[in-house]
């Protein structure tokens, strides 16, 4: 086991990969959050574009409104712990108000606006908050566009980050994970090439396709399987949204069809692999043995599911081909989307 600790933190490209791989090494072993804590200072926190946001907060607190009590605003609420806010406001009231913080209806609020700087939390429904704002007789100096802020330190980075070179050849995109084409549309719209999306679950099908519409015939490619190590049946939890996985017969499930990137991709060349898939990244992984060995892909691939993924993975993608220079970053403000680059060290 330490020899195999040695490489992997010998394949580190960068002082931060090391960092944060003996920190979630840590993390795994102890089950202590302040190292995940730590990993946050060193990552998102650190953020140039996050400091200059907490400035802008503190110079306003006492005087904001935060617009969405969802899982942003709640991120919000725990980052931003020394902001005095006058009122959470929401469509939707879902939560009690923390504290002396009120929670309103929006409508009922902005209908009685006094001049307060409103928070935009919800990057998801952030055009939709913010014309209300506008029609409500907010003036747009007055909104703070919190959700960008987070967005281009999460979800706008997750897979493509701006710091490692990641410079794929016109070949095919492996989603694996799609969801909802998000990541298959920002590889596509960067790169040339094709994408074979594996998604499974039918309520996230509909939504790829809505989400890919607009690109030209043949430039995406939905394979409605199940990432794993053989052509085989596995148990399937259809949540109908990010977090639908392979799951266990205890947990109500339907069989479904799973498949390998070996297979599927066939004598396509491949170019970039992404995975998050809920825990079934390394048996993916070794459906992708052959790909892997011959084109030597840019690997994108979530090692937050188990406490064993900081090890398992690097040492499979490893095992299958040893010329990877390897990269970590985390994207969240909590202990998930931590995410393992492996670049070829010839590109």
């Amino acid at each position: 086991m330490i020899d195999k600790l040695r490489e992997i933190y010998s394949k580190m490209g960068d002082e931060l990969s090391k960092q944060l791989f003996l920190l979630r090494l840590n993390h795994s072993i102890s089950g202590s959050d302040s190292y995940i804590e730590n990993i946050v200072d060193i990552t998102v926190r650190s953020n140039r574009d996050w400091k200059d946001f907490l400035d802008v907060m503190n110079k306003f607190s006492g005087s904001m409104v935060l617009f969405g009590d969802g899982i942003w605003g709640r991120i919000l609420q725990s980052e931003l712990k020394n902001i005095h806010w006058k009122a959470i406001i929401d469509n939707s009231l879902k939560h009690e108000g923390k504290g002396e913080v009120p929670v309103i209806y929006a409508s009922d609020y902005l209908s009685n606006y006094h001049g307060e700087k409103i928070v935009i939390s919800s990057y998801k429904n952030r055009e939709e908050m913010v014309t209300q704002c506008l029609e409500a007789g907010v003036p747009e100096s007055n909104i703070i566009d919190a959700a960008n802020v987070i967005y281009k330190l999460t979800e706008g980075m997750i897979y493509f980050d701006r710091d490692i070179s990641i410079n794929p050849c016109n070949g095919l995109f492996i989603d694996g994970g799609c969801y909802d084409g998000s990541d298959t549309l920002r590889y596509l719209e960067k790169y040339n090439g094709r994408a074979l999306c594996f998604e499974p679950d039918e309520k996230n099908i509909e939504k790829i396709h809505t989400r890919l519409s607009n690109l030209a015939f043949g430039k995406y490619q939905i394979v409605a399987k199940a990432l794993w190590n053989s052509e085989t049946e596995v148990e399937f939890a259809d949540d109908g949204n990010f977090g639908s996985h392979i799951a266990v017969k205890s947990e109500g499930v339907t069989r479904i069809q799973a498949g390998t990137i070996d297979a599927e991709a066939g004598e396509e060349t491949v170019s970039m692999i992404k995975m998050d898939i809920e825990g079934s990244e390394l048996e993916a992984l070794k459906g992708a043995k052959n790909v892997i060995g011959r084109d030597h892909p840019i690997l994108a691939i979530s090692v937050y599911h188990r406490p064993s993924d900081i090890v398992e993975i690097p040492n499979c993608i490893l095992r299958l081909y040893g010329g990877y220079r390897m990269y970590l970053r985390h994207y969240s403000f909590s202990w998930y989307d931590t995410v393992l680059y492996a670049v070829p060290e010839e590109s």
